[in-house]
Order: C-alpha cells, then structure tokens, then sequence
C-alpha cells in the first residue's frame, strides 16, 4: 500500500498514514499494532529503480 501510495503521490507518506488508512478500509475490522514500521520511502524507491533498469535490459 505504501508503494502505491508513494506512486500516484509525490509526498513522502508515515507509517502511521498507511495504518489509519487500512484500519478504515476494513472498517475497523483489521487492527495493526500501532509500533510496526513498514520499509522506509527510500528503500522502495531503491527498489522500485533496480526492477526498472532490470526490465530494460
């Protein structure tokens, strides 16, 4: 979710974000311990730029 997320928008986005926003798609029927870190925004990014130079080739 937060790679979409980071995607379609330019702003770097918080975990805590990516949490309330699962937490109130599901209705609040899935509950997400608040202390859980997803991958930072530059290790997605440094993903996401390997499997494109990956995909070129």
């Amino acid at each position: 979710m937060k790679y979409l997320y980071l995607k379609w928008n330019r702003d770097a986005v918080t975990d805590e974000i990516i949490l309330n926003d699962l937490e109130k798609l599901s209705n609040g029927k899935l509950k997400i311990d608040k202390t859980l870190h997803l991958n930072s925004t530059r290790e997605i990014s440094t993903r996401t730029r390997r499997v494109k130079r990956n995909i070129k080739k």
